[in-house]
Formats: structure tokens, sequence, C-alpha cells
């Protein structure tokens, strides 16, 4: 995959993952964390463009392989 780059999660994208990872839908996360889909599916392209990795699954895997979320 190469060289990680720096970026770190903030604390509303690694929350959203972590949810993400429990097997919530974006649709239940929005409802969870009180934002919008459009909301919660910007913060989703964020966090694709910081990762390099536009699938959400994929995304998930790499925030628990480097320990951003549990």
């Amino acid at each position: 995959m190469g060289k990680e780059q720096a970026y770190q999660l903030t604390p509303i994208e690694a929350r959203l993952l972590q949810l993400l990872s429990h097997g919530y839908t974006e649709k239940e996360v929005a409802l969870q964390m009180n934002k919008s889909v459009f909301t919660i599916d910007k913060y989703m392209r964020t966090i694709f463009d910081k990762y390099g990795i536009h699938n959400t699954t994929a995304v998930v895997a790499e925030a628990l392989r480097r320990k951003e979320i549990e």
C-alpha cells in the first residue's frame, strides 16, 4: 500500500468509523451522532481521502490496523 500518510482521524471521524465497525449503517450512524446522512457522507469522503482508500470496509480495517479505533 506504500507509505502511510501522517493524517490522523478527528474524534468525530473516529467515532463514525467505530460505529461502522460495530455493524451500524451510515443511516444508523447519522441517527446515533445526531447528524444528517449527507454530513456522514461528507465525513466518509474526507476519511477516504486521508487514507487513500475508497471503500468503507477497507477504511474500517485500516483504522483498526492503525489502532485509531478499537
